[in-house]
């Protein structure tokens, strides 16, 4: 069975994140000590884990973990894959401000278009005003 954070266990674990954690160089988390997700997912709700936290943690902005290779992969690679890592954030704050965008420019349009069918209500009141006037 799927586990889902509720709304207020997810603000929770962001506010948890505000005490335990801050973006580091390179965009990446960087947990007090004795802190990582799983610890944040125990001191919320015993039934999230870490996942959760997670998904809170790179929504919100606080970055990625900073993957830790000890198959001695080479130098070349891990830049590589830290540059991808970085390009994803980059990538998601975009995506992010382009679905604010939206909205913002969604609530204008609707708005226009309700004053331009008051505009056209309008009109037409003034043209049967006119033509009555008219002999």
């Amino acid at each position: 069975m799927r586990i889902v954070a509720t709304m207020q266990e997810q603000f929770a674990i962001n506010e948890k994140l505000k005490e335990v954690c801050t973006k580091g160089e390179g965009g990446y988390c960087v947990f007090a000590e004795g802190w990582n997700d799983k610890a944040v997912a125990e001191a919320i709700a015993p039934r999230l884990n870490g996942n959760h936290v997670a998904l809170v943690r790179r929504n919100m902005g606080y970055g990625v973990i900073k993957p830790v290779f000890n198959a001695g992969l080479p130098r070349e690679v891990v830049e590589t894959l830290d540059r991808i890592e970085q390009g994803y954030a980059e990538h998601r704050g975009l995506v992010m401000t382009l679905a604010d965008r939206y909205a913002e420019f969604k609530e204008i349009l609707v708005r226009v278009t309700k004053e331009m069918d008051e505009l056209k209500e309008r009109m037409e009141a003034l043209k049967e005003r006119v033509s009555i006037m008219e002999p």
